[in-house]
């Protein structure tokens, strides 16, 4: 679509620490790095809207184009699908849109993005236990009085390097607590 960004939450994040690269990276610099190391190798990168893919035929073909109605073919011998990701919404009552949900007035999905203004001097959770979620919650410590991050087990599912970041981070804690089942507001 016109306007839409190259790359993924990931572009915007912190520095990762799941690649074994001295220090992490961030998500910007690996993306360009990547590119350019496809590149170098013979990649070509087309940003557009893909309709279809017909696989019946060698090489394969790609609909494609700004027009679903009335799209371009191009040809290809291999197509990688990155369809980037998208954040995963709990189905909690209270978390959600309109009057009485509090998506975007407390609740979010991504720290980045709203933390520093959401979080700012508040105790605030992330729910999840992988390393997606220790980064989160990492990120939030900058803003909020303490973190908590609410796990569904007993012990998070995240790296040993993540996990111990959320061990060893002040006002950060990891909780086996079960996930809330309704959002709500106290004034």
């Amino acid at each position: 679509r016109p306007g839409r960004p190259k790359g993924s939450p990931r572009s915007s994040r912190p520095p990762t620490s799941r690649l074994p690269l001295p220090g992490g990276i961030l998500g910007p610099d690996l993306i360009d790095k990547m590119t350019a190391q496809a590149t170098e190798a013979g990649a070509t990168f087309e940003y557009e809207e893909v309709h279809g893919i017909d696989t019946s035929t060698r090489p394969l073909r790609v609909a494609h184009g700004w027009d679903p109605e009335a799209p371009e073919w191009m040809t290809a011998d291999t197509v990688i699908i990155a369809t980037g990701a998208a954040a995963k919404r709990l189905d909690i009552p209270g978390t959600g849109d309109g009057p009485n949900g509090f998506w975007q007035r407390g609740v979010s999905a991504c720290a980045v993005c709203d933390g520093a203004i959401m979080a700012k001097d508040t105790q605030s959770f992330v729910i999840g236990g992988g390393d997606a979620a220790c980064e989160e919650a990492l990120y939030l410590t900058k803003f909020a009085s303490e973190v908590h991050l609410v796990v569904r087990r007993d012990a998070l599912r995240a790296s040993v390097v993540m996990a111990n970041r959320v061990k060893d981070t002040p006002r950060s804690r990891s909780t086996g607590t079960p996930m809330s089942r309704k959002s709500r507001a106290e004034t």
